[in-house]
């Protein structure tokens, strides 16, 4: 059963990797092998584990660009009016990492269209979070597949897969993107 699951791992790796450059796969399988030349297959195991989970935190906290603007999920301006994925407290006064800024409140109708931005950023960010997780739990968990295969094959498995792993990051950094441009081009 074991053997099973590790070729079903190694299948998604394969065509997940198809996508990804040969280049991406040849530089973790560099780094992976370097790595080698003085650690254990099970210490390989642990850095390419470790490589998964710090690659996931850079994507997580990495800022992004819309239109030519740096932004980052904590805070994006409007026409001067600061928004966030954060809750919007009551009477329009917006909180984000400490730093409020009131909202004008001409009448109630333009106190929703920054809830309701800000719903959709959240939204956004949720989504983006959840994308990270899933691909951080599925190349583990194929990262723990490679480890039932031969010690050469476990290198090139284990290379595929992080590379797997970085283009579902950037495929999901495009998403993130994508969805904030929706948000704040309606």
């Amino acid at each position: 059963m074991k053997k099973a699951l590790a070729f079903a791992f190694a299948s998604v790796v394969f065509f997940v990797s198809q996508s990804t450059s040969a280049q991406t796969v040849a530089d973790f399988r560099m780094e992976l092998e370097q790595y080698s030349t003085t650690h254990t297959q099970p210490e390989v195991a642990e850095y390419a584990n470790s490589r998964i989970l710090q690659m996931s935190a850079e994507a997580e906290d990495a800022h992004f660009t819309l239109d030519g603007v740096l932004l980052s999920d904590v805070a994006i301006t409007l026409d001067g009016v600061l928004l966030s994925d954060s809750p919007i407290t009551l009477e329009g006064v917006l909180l984000s990492d400490g730093a409020i800024t009131e909202l004008q409140n001409l009448d109630w109708i333009t106190s929703l269209l920054p809830q309701s931005i800000s719903l959709r950023l959240s939204a956004c960010r949720q989504t983006y979070v959840s994308d990270l997780l899933s691909s951080s739990a599925i190349t583990l968990g194929v990262l723990d597949g490679c480890n039932e295969v031969s010690s050469s094959g476990f290198l090139t498995c284990a290379a595929e897969d992080l590379a797997a792993h970085a283009a579902a990051l950037n495929a999901a950094q495009e998403r993130r993107t994508d969805c904030y441009g929706n948000v704040l081009g309606d």
